[in-house]
């Protein structure tokens, strides 16, 4: 069962920074430990420094922004010829920590981008720290470091002197005293220490069948283009903390599940069932996921929570049930957390207290999804490989110098999923009823966000209520070509090309997105550093690399077919 946590956790840290000449060379690494700046010229210095000092704990955990995509990357390289004892736990392309058992205490390297996601200069201003960032021509940073090195090293230091800064302001909001791996990890530390009150759940309802049952029911938020190409006006609003405002009256059972093959309109349920929409003057209520992502669609077949299915039966809609589960008991577990946060928001908007607020609460929901099976990638000689290969679930990432990557069953005892599929559910169901006011002037949405062609009443709109309506663009002219593909005036809001996870901004002006509509592509240069496989195969981290895409808008819009348009 989850439970309150009785005890805090202590630690210590030292922030790190690297500078790297345009090929990708190592001009030097700097550590603040809070006291002092250390530099050294590459990472075998850094190592031996390490080994030395093993036993002081501030150097035992270092800090890094973005390290995940950057530092990290480059310290792998040395890593892999000297470490026997490694672990490189990975999302994606990005590195979430790597720990070094080869010292006789253990080294973790985190990456602060994945609990304060801004730029550090962003980050130095939003805090108002005493040392912040300096400013330096970084495309000259290799010939500052051999003609000006004062300059140079005053740079490098202010980076890791104003992180350091930052995690301690940072920490002092959050009132912790450790830096967490995500925010997620976070959010659910501070809900456990200090708004759960009793048993949240039994952990049977994480287990066999009904796991797997209420996995099938999560789904992430609404994005869709219903009406492509040019407008002259567009209004945009936003939902005012969307996932907060359903999380603060969402029933969460607190009970064990009743299986049920009978459909209860006033449950907290979830049911698998074949469902028609027959209202099709609407947009289509439910959806599935198909090889376009999550798709809204007027007939199909798959589990649900009660407040989807109400919503389909009261806009128009027929449903037949296989079976389900209800809870019998529920309690509003999130309304003290979301309550607390909100109000110290508000009370600091525009202070560092309202983004860190703001992205505790947004962060919660989501971490009751975490899945119990892990990978990450180890590196083992031959004799480890030997003693292993038999008792994990393991396969080669880069074999031939020693890298597996493995997978791991761990007990995750805050994994319910049912909890994270209820809040993603009620924040469809509540950007929906936002469809209702205006179904054909409907332009796009993006999970807390509408787009029309005429403006919404005013009633609805309110920056400070939790669920009402904020408007971000008041009749500009705009352009939309598809899921996460628009402009709206100059780019005062802005989704771009996604390309290699970031959006592209630079050189795609509103004719461009009129010819993307028109079918014709675009090439699109830029740049990027290597990711861990490709520095793994033997690409130089940290050196620029060149790319070229071509792009075009996307082949999938939308099921929903507008009266004017058949």
């Amino acid at each position: 069962m989850i439970t309150s946590i009785k005890k805090d956790k202590t630690n210590h840290f030292s922030t790190l920074d690297i500078e790297t000449a345009p090929n990708g060379d190592v001009l030097s690494i700097c550590i603040y430990d809070g006291k002092q700046c250390i530099h050294f010229k590459h990472w075998l210095e850094f190592d031996t420094f390490c080994e030395y000092n093993n036993d002081k704990k501030e150097y035992q955990k270092f800090i890094a922004h973005n390290g995940g995509a950057f530092d990290w990357v480059s310290l792998i390289e040395f890593l892999l010829d000297k470490f026997k004892d490694l672990t490189i736990v990975v999302q994606g392309s990005q590195i979430v920590f790597i720990e070094i058992r080869d010292y006789e205490k253990p080294i973790v390297l985190l990456d602060s981008l994945l609990v304060l996601s801004k730029s550090l200069k962003a980050l130095c201003k939003t805090f108002e720290v005493e040392t912040p960032k300096k400013d330096i021509d970084i495309t000259k940073i290799e010939w500052i470091y051999h003609n000006d090195y004062e300059q140079y090293k005053m740079y490098l230091e202010h980076d890791c002197i104003s992180l350091y800064q930052v995690l301690h302001k940072a920490m002092g909001i959050f009132e912790i005293e450790f830096w967490p791996i995500t925010i997620a990890s976070l959010s659910m530390y501070k809900f456990r220490k200090q708004f759960l009150k009793d048993n949240l759940f039994s952990p049977t309802t994480r287990t066999g069948e009904k796991d797997e049952f209420f996995s099938k029911s999560y789904a992430g938020g609404r994005v869709e283009c219903f009406r492509s190409g040019v407008h002259d006006k567009v209004y945009v609003y936003d939902v005012n903390s969307l996932y907060p405002s359903v999380m603060v009256k969402a029933d969460i059972p607190v009970c064990l599940p009743i299986k049920t093959k009978t459909f209860s309109i006033k449950s907290c349920g979830f049911y698998k069932l074949s469902f028609i929409q027959t209202n099709k003057n609407l947009p289509p209520v439910l959806w599935i996921k198909s090889k376009n992502g999550l798709e809204f669609v007027y007939e199909g077949i798959g589990v649900f929570h009660t407040a989807e299915i109400k919503l389909l039966l009261q806009v128009g809609g027929e449903i037949k049930i296989d079976y389900g589960y209800v809870f019998p008991k529920t309690k509003k577990v999130f309304k003290e957390f979301i309550e607390h946060y909100y109000a110290e928001r508000m009370k600091y908007k525009g202070k560092p207290m309202d983004y860190c607020f703001k992205i505790l609460m947004n962060s919660l929901y989501g971490k009751f999804a975490q899945k119990q099976k892990t990978k990450k990638l180890v590196k083992w000689d031959y004799e480890t490989f030997r003693e292993n290969k038999d008792s994990v679930v393991w396969s080669p990432y880069m074999e031939e110098k020693g890298i597996y990557e493995i997978e791991e069953e761990r007990e995750i005892r805050h994994r319910a999923v049912h909890i994270s599929s209820i809040i993603t559910t009620l924040s469809r169901v509540a950007l929906y009823k936002y469809f209702l006011l205006c179904p054909d002037d409907l332009i796009y949405c993006d999970t807390d966000s509408v787009h029309t062609l005429k403006p919404l009443p005013n009633k609805y709109l309110d920056e400070k209520k939790l669920g009402f309506l904020k408007k971000e663009a008041d009749g500009e002219k705009g352009c939309y070509i598809g899921r996460k593909q628009y402009i709206i005036g100059e780019k005062k809001k802005f989704k771009g090309i996604p390309i290699k996870s970031k959006l592209a901004h630079d050189d795609i002006d509103f004719s461009d997105y009129e010819n993307l509509f028109n079918d014709q592509t675009k090439d699109f240069n830029y740049t990027t550093f290597p990711k861990l496989k490709s520095v793994l195969k033997g690409k130089k981290a940290c050196a620029q690399v060149k790319l070229k895409r071509k792009i075009k808008k996307s082949d999938y819009l939308t099921n929903f077919k507008r009266k004017d348009k058949k």
